[in-house]
Formats: C-alpha cells, structure tokens, sequence
C-alpha cells in the first residue's frame, strides 16, 4: 500500500532525471560539433610602412668614390609590398641591372624601417596592407570580409563578414552544406572522392562564386600564373597568390612560362626589362648600361656630355 502511495513521487522523480540526462547528452553533443569545427585564427599581424620620396642610390655600386644614383622614389610603401614594387617599377629595374633583384628588395626595406616617417601599422585578421600618403596604415580586407567601422570613429578598424554570409574556416562566405572540420580526424573509407583535376593542373576558386571551383594549369595560364588568383572554396591551401600577366602595366603581349610572367613587347614608350617582367619607360636620358668584366660601363652618365665611364661593381 506504501509503494503505491510513492509510486506518483517516485515517477515523478525519474521524468525529472531522464529529462536533465537529455538536456545535458544534448549540450555535450552540441559542444563536440563546436569544437571540431575549429576557426582558422591568423591574428592580428604587422607592417612598416613610409612616405619615400628620396633618390635610390646603390652603396655597392662606386663612381668617382660616390655610390651611384639611379633615379628617384615618391612612394608610400609597406615591408610586405616592396617585392611587388621592385618588379614593377623602372627605377628599381634600371637597379636590378647594376646588382640583384634581391639586394634591391633588402635596401628599400631598410630604408623603409629608418625613414623618418615610418610608422609600425597593426593590421586586423583579414587585413592586407594598402598604405597612402595621407594613411600610411590603410588596409584591404580579404577572403570575403569587409572593413568594419566603429559607430564615431572616421576609419575601419576591423574586418567583419556581413550577414547573410557566415565564416568557415578563415572565410566568409556563403556554405549551405555548413561548415566543415578544420582539424585532422581519420578519414572514413566510405568518404566521397575529393575534387581532382588532370596532372599538370591546379584547382582553383571561382570569382564572384564562393563555391564554385575551376582547374587552372598554373604553369602556363596568363590569368593565373603561378597560383590561383582565387584560393579554392574547401581543402587546405596556401596564402599564395598567382599573378594575372595581362594586369602589368603598359604590356602589349606576354606569356606565362614556368609560373613566371614573360613580356613579349610593351605598348609605344615603354621597353621591356632585362628579366622581362615589367615594361620600363623609354627615357633617352638614362645612361646605356653595358657589363664588362667586373667593371660597368655607363655612356653619358653625368651631366654636360662627360664621356664614357667605369664603375667598379662589388660583390
């Protein structure tokens, strides 16, 4: 008689543990499909950038007991971008003559990081530098987010990625398959075969499609040579980007060989450089270069029709 007077308690008792047993299978549950999709963190990241407006002289490279000059530099520029810079730009081409691509990238950094108005740019995750003059710290976002402006303030200070996209993985986009792991786990036998593309090509993402992928042979595409231009929407890939060869300025036909840009000819006024990757303007005023030996032959170097002299190059 007792156990049945306690059996209305009893079950009572038993609802109310079975339903906080659920509530709690159901949190842990949640909380393992959070914690495998794992966020791709890059963090905030630096840059040094400077307001140059000075002559590009080459210590290494002697005349009369003076290094020579080759030209003048007006340009706001960060550490990051300098490579860029020295393949674009006819004065640090002209330079590239006299010593290495590589020893002019190292003198403009430093000058970079002495100049009087370098300035040390924090860059938010997803920030790319794109300095200007009257903004030395500016910056691009990338992988789909956009600059985030603090209500008050007059510039962004942060990259966001703006409803109805989501973020997966280091990206903003959209994903109605969801988000997938970004850490290790064992691959399943049963697992679908990944995209793949022919030997010789790369996969690739899809402008203005966030899913969408294409196979691109790299080696030899004039829009993406290199790498993709576009990283592909899922798998593990590099921060690399390729390069679009028909993007150089003042080129008239160029190729793609061996990942690298080939300019086969510049639009009038310009000449194509000794590495042929840039078109530099025709100047008659720049001094006609000629190697010999360990010496440097420039005709008409100083002004006033002085003749032709050596310069010593060292190593």
């Amino acid at each position: 008689m007792k156990f049945f007077a306690l059996l209305p308690v009893f079950l009572t008792f038993a609802s109310s543990v079975f339903a906080t047993s659920s509530s709690l299978t159901r949190r842990h549950h949640n909380d393992v499909i959070q914690a495998r999709q794992a966020k791709i963190s890059r963090g905030v990241t630096a840059d040094i950038c400077a307001n140059l407006d000075l002559d590009l002289t080459l210590p290494t490279v002697i005349r009369d007991g003076k290094a020579v000059n080759v030209g003048h530099l007006s340009v706001s520029l960060c550490v990051s971008l300098v490579a860029e810079f020295v393949r674009t730009n006819s004065v640090c081409q002209l330079a590239a003559v006299l010593i290495t691509e590589e020893q002019v990238i190292q003198i403009i950094t430093t000058i970079i990081k002495q100049h009087q108005s370098s300035t040390t740019c924090n860059l938010p995750e997803h920030g790319h530098s794109s300095c200007q003059k009257d903004n030395l710290c500016n910056y691009d976002c990338q992988h789909g987010y956009q600059p985030y402006t603090t209500p008050g303030d007059s510039k962004p200070s942060s990259c966001y990625c703006p409803a109805p996209m989501s973020e997966c993985n280091g990206q903003c986009g959209n994903f109605p398959n969801g988000c997938g792991s970004a850490t290790p786990k064992r691959r399943s036998t049963r697992r679908a075969a990944p995209p793949s593309c022919p030997r010789g090509a790369t996969i690739c993402g899809v402008a203005g499609n966030p899913t969408g992928w294409e196979c691109i042979e790299v080696e030899k595409d004039k829009e993406s040579c290199g790498a993709c231009m576009i990283p592909p929407p899922f798998g593990v890939h590099t921060e690399q980007i390729g390069t679009n060869c028909k993007d150089i300025p003042n080129v008239d036909a160029v190729d793609c060989a061996s990942s690298k840009c080939v300019i086969q000819s510049c639009k009038a006024g310009f000449a194509v450089t000794p590495n042929k990757d840039a078109c530099a303007p025709v100047d008659t005023t720049v001094p006609q270069v000629e190697k010999r030996n360990n010496f440097i032959n420039l005709k008409n170097l100083q002004k006033g029709g002085e003749g032709p002299g050596l310069i010593s190059v060292s190593a």
